[in-house]
This record gives C-alpha cells, structure tokens and sequence, in this order.
C-alpha cells in the first residue's frame, strides 16, 4: 500500500510471487496544471531492494559508498527476554547471547526441525550474506533480492514530530529539535525484519528482528521455501511522553508473523545502536506469552495518552502514555503453543510505555484489559485496532473498534484507565451489546478490519465513520458480498439502552454510477440526526462495484474523511483497483468527485497533502 510524504514524496512497496522478494520504491508528485490533478511521476528515486541487494555482492575489498551497506555492515537489532537488556545486534557472533528460543529455532533444519547448528550461518544469510546460497553442502535458498516480499505491511514516512499532538509545555522545545533530523520511511518486510530507510536515498538506517517471529527464521533459508508472513503488519510512528522525556515511538503488529506487537524509540534514527544514554531502544514486546489474549494485529495500534485516576491512598489524577491495541486475530486457535483463548472474545489493550526494561508484564500495573464478548462462538472473531475521540487536553475520551462479526463497540475512558473502572463496566458501554452491528442487505453481518474515523459535528455529538470489508486470507479476493461505509451520531449521553442499532436506524445515501465518475446524494427528505422518534442516529449507503470494500485504514483532514476502497483482482503483484471516497463525516455525501476507479492498482492508507503551486499557494 503507498504512503505519501508532506512534500509529495510517494512510496510504493511491491513483491514478486515469483521468489516471494519485495521492495519500497521512491517516486514523487507533479501537479497538473491543466486538470489541477495530483499525478505520480514516473521515475524511479530509490528502490530499497536493489540498494540492498546492491550492497550484498560488494567484495570485502570494495568500498562501500552511500547508500549501499554490505551485510556486516548494516545495523540489524532484536529483542531479548533473557539477559540484563532487551536489545542485541543480531550477529552471528552474538548468536550464544540470543533467547533459547531464537538460538535454537536458527540452529534447527526447516525440513525436519533436527539440530544443523546452523544458526551462525542463518544469521548471516538474513543479513544479506550470499556464500551459502552457491555452496555445495548446507546450500540455503538462492535470493534474486535480499529484501523479502511486502504484503500486508507498508511504508510510513516520518520526519518532524506532529505538530497538531497537544503536549505538555515542553513539547514544543521537543519539537523543535526533530526538524533537523533524518527523514525515515519504515515497514515490515518478510524476510523477518522492519526496515528504516533514510527517506532521501534509500540507505537502510537500521533493522528490528522480533524475537515473537523467531519459530520461523530457518524457513528463510529453505531451497523449497513456501511463502511465510513475518513482519507483516502496518507500523504507527507517532510521538509519547515516556517518563519525563518525549520521545518518537515507533508500534508495529506482525500481521500473521507472530501475535502481538512490539514497540521501539526511533526519535534518533540515524543512532537507533547509540546505547550511552543507558536507555533501550527496543522498548517492548507484548506477545501471546504474555496474555493468551493476544491476536494477530494487522493495523497500526495507537500512541494515546490516557487519564490514569487517583489511587485509593489519594492524590490527583495523572495521564499516561499507552500504546493501545486490538487483540486482532486468531486469538482463539491453538497454534501448537498452548497460549490461546477459549472462545471468540477479543480486548482492547493498553501497554505502558513506562515499563521498566526487562520488566515482566503485569496485568494491572503495566499493563490494562478491556474484553469484549463475540455475538456468536460459531463464526470467526477479531476486533481491529480502534479509533480514537480526544479530549482537550490530547488525553483519550472514547476508543471505538469494530469486529470481524460487523459490531462495532464503544470504550469510555473519561474517567480513567484503573482496573476498578475495568471491573465496574464504566469502560465498555453497552456491556455485552454493541453500539452498532453493520449488516449487508441480505441480513449478513458485513465484517470491520480498519479503525473508525471520529469527527465532531458541532452539535454536543460527533460522528463514527466506519468501513467494512476484509482482505486478510487467501479467499478474500474472491468473495463479493456487498460492503458499506456507515456514519453513526454518538453523543456522551447515550445509554445501554441507545445501543444495539443496525442500518434501519439509519438514513439511506445514494449511490449513482455514471460513465467517469461515482456520485453520492443524500437522502429526498430532509432528516435530523440525533436519538428519539423520528430522528436518525446516523448515515450509509453500500458500495456498489463487486468484490469493493475498506480494507486500508482512512485519513481525516480538516472537515472531510477520505476512505480508499480495495477492488481486488489477482495476488501480491498489485493487480485489482480502488477509489477514494472524501465525504463530509456528517451527511455521508461526497466532498470531491470520487472517479471509477484509479486504474492503477489497489490503494493504500490516505494521506492529506499540501502542494505548493507557483505564487506559494
């Protein structure tokens, strides 16, 4: 999926089915001064695979030159449970330094799972090292490209810290000091690593390994290697007070790699290895090891700050930083572990980023759970990651997240995060109903894999904007059920009794197909929105071409919300189509012309983009 920097950089990942390798490609913007358009160019800035790949066959003796690394020297780093320190370069030498579980997953055969002893080299080959894809015995998988393929996952662009977050009083001087730093451009790739390219060339800045993906690194190096998901999920960059210190977080999930998410600090890309200050950072993985609970995440989770309330001994309230994520999917098949749960319910989780290095997870202290039933035991589950209503001060007043099963729940954090709130139901409205349930036209409940969109309407009320769709497994592509967009009122005064809507509680949008272009019209008569006879709670309309549906997160801009929907045709080669919906939030009608679709493969998460035409405007 393509990410766009502010200044209209455009990156694209690709992957080839062909050797399951992949890359990110850098091309930019142009604007159109005969249609106004903001079109892509052409032309070919960077490509990560190639600079990699570049980078692996230089000879010891060549030198290397900017932006071409060879294997040993690229900063590759992984995560530790055991040892005095999460972080360790991941280097055949620190190999006897690794988890049990890594050291002794990379010294086993992937044909049979026997001892090989192995490891050395198969850290190695990950970093790029080719000696063993040519040798005549212990010979591993030959690579056109070192960089693995690129599916669910993709590129975030990341320079200065937002603008827009409202901090405390020295966030401005926090600010101020990562306008100068390096751009970077970071995802997930299944060769078992997040990448962070420098966004200007290319260079790989640095590489995380999780340590939750380790099961499954000798499969790498097999000569009859089947494709296997390992960072596959789409990262969150974003800003956090951890301690008294702001900081850049970067939070990923692993798509179907490994369940859970991990969390790093890259405020300093460029020394992501700098460990003088004492401080880690690899700050975190929270894993299905540590709570059965946890799923597959595929979104991006989020950095909030949340209210935290004063403890039973006295004192004001405090607010906090979490990042807050989904149990997402699968949490309820034995995956050989025993760590799973046993029935469909999902949770929303939130993990402290001021947990102390090393420190086990602690349900309570360290980390929070909100569980959220499943309507049914005989149909898959998974909740996706949520949406997020802020309050005044940038702290979190309600999360909204919708599931597999088409509900979509409402989490109220305004009177603090505690498990005493936890466990007198004030989080979770509605208890056991959710706030809506979203169902097709022929009464079949239409699955939410993408976070809501909240936009405030001026009214004491804001609306919920949601997508549904799923494009996660390998029959996805095929289905051709009919999907929605669904805006819903919500106001902090609704009660249990509000809830359990469905689409008859809404107004009905009109969708028209003309021969260029898809119009949206709203209802023949005038509505109010709001709760009591006769208003409406909210807006819909179904999208109409086959197989469409919102399978990639939305944006927000100022009084608008842009859905890119997936028309999917074929498999990771980029075949299929998409269009982009940009909607006032309140009356679900279209804000910009929404074309037939782009013709130019599937779209990605959008971006709001300020384009500077001649005279600065």
């Amino acid at each position: 999926f393509t990410a766009r920097s502010p200044n209209g950089d455009v990156y694209s990942p690709s992957c080839s089915s062909g050797d399951w390798s992949g890359t990110v490609i850098k091309s930019g913007l142009k604007l159109n001064t005969t249609t106004n358009a903001v079109e892509s160019l052409s032309t070919v800035v960077w490509d990560a695979g190639q600079i990699l790949t570049a980078g692996s066959i230089l000879a010891a003796s060549d030198t290397s030159a900017d932006p071409y690394l060879k294997p040993g020297e690229r900063k590759i780093f992984t995560y530790r449970r055991e040892g005095s320190s999460p972080a360790i370069a991941f280097t055949s030498a620190n190999l006897t330094q690794f988890d049990t579980a890594m050291r002794n997953a990379l010294n086993n055969s992937p044909v049979d799972n026997s001892t090989d002893n192995l490891g050395s080299e198969r850290v190695d080959y990950l970093r790029g090292v080719r000696i063993q894809e040519n040798a005549t015995t212990n010979a591993f998988r030959r690579r056109a490209s070192v960089m693995g393929d690129i599916i669910n996952s993709g590129p975030v662009f990341k320079k200065e810290a937002d603008a827009n977050l409202a901090g405390d009083s020295d966030y401005p001087a926090f600010a101020k000091t990562t306008a100068s730093r390096t751009a970077a451009v970071y995802f997930g790739a299944n060769d078992g690593m997040l990448h962070a390219m420098r966004a200007s060339d290319g260079k790989e800045l640095f590489a995380y390994v999780p340590l939750a993906v380790a099961a499954n690194l000798n499969r790498l190096t097999s000569k009859s290697y089947q494709h296997t998901p390992y960072v596959d999920g789409v990262p969150r960059v974003g800003e956090a007070k951890i301690g008294t210190k702001w900081r850049t977080v970067l939070a990923s999930g692993m798509g179907g790699g490994a369940q859970g998410v991990f969390a790093l600090d890259v405020t300093d890309p460029d020394h992501f290895e700098d460990g003088s200050t004492g401080e880690s950072k690899v700050l975190f993985e929270f894993t299905d090891q540590d709570d059965p609970r946890m799923g597959n995440v595929l979104t991006q989770p989020q950095l909030v700050k949340v209210k935290v309330p004063a403890s039973t001994t006295g004192g004001a309230p405090t607010y906090q930083w979490f990042v807050a994520v989904s149990s997402g999917y699968n949490n309820y098949v034995n995956d050989g572990t025993g760590r799973y749960q046993s029935d469909g319910s999902q949770a929303i989780f939130f993990l402290s980023l001021n947990k102390a290095a090393g420190a086990a997870w602690a349900e309570g202290t360290n980390y929070f759970k909100i569980t959220v039933p499943a309507s049914t035991n005989s149909a898959a589950n998974g909740l996706a990651n949520p949406g997020v209503l802020l309050g005044n001060q940038g702290e979190v007043k309600s999360l909204y997240a919708g599931d597999l099963q088409g509900n979509v729940w409402k989490f109220d954090l305004s009177e603090g995060l505690s498990t005493q709130n936890i466990s007198d139901g004030k989080i979770l409205r509605g208890g056991t109903t959710p706030m809506f349930t979203a169902t097709a036209p022929s009464g079949t409940r239409q699955p939410i894999t993408t976070p809501p969109l909240i936009a405030n309407t001026g009214q004491g009320a804001h609306m919920v904007v949601v997508g549904t769709g799923k494009f996660m497994e390998s029959n996805d592509p095929n289905t051709t059920g009919v999907q929605s967009i669904y805006g819903l009122w919500d106001d902090d005064g609704a009660s249990s009794s509000d809830f359990g809507l469905d689409r008859n509680a809404l107004a009905v949008n009109t969708v028209n197909v003309g021969s260029s272009v898809v119009t949206i019209t709203p209802p023949s008569g005038s509505y109010t929105l709001g709760r009591g006879t006769g208003k409406k709670r909210g807006w819909y309309f179904d999208l109409a071409a086959t197989r469409e549906r919102i399978a990639v997160e939305g944006a927000q801009g100022f009084s608008t919300i842009t859905f890119n929907s997936t028309i999917p045709t074929g498999d990771c080669s980029g075949d299929g189509d998409g269009r982009s919906y940009t909607l006032n939030p309140i009356t679900g009608v279209h804000a910009a012309p929404i074309d037939l679709g782009t013709g130019g493969g599937m779209l990605g998460i959008p971006i709001y983009l300020t384009v500077e035409m001649d005279g600065g405007n």
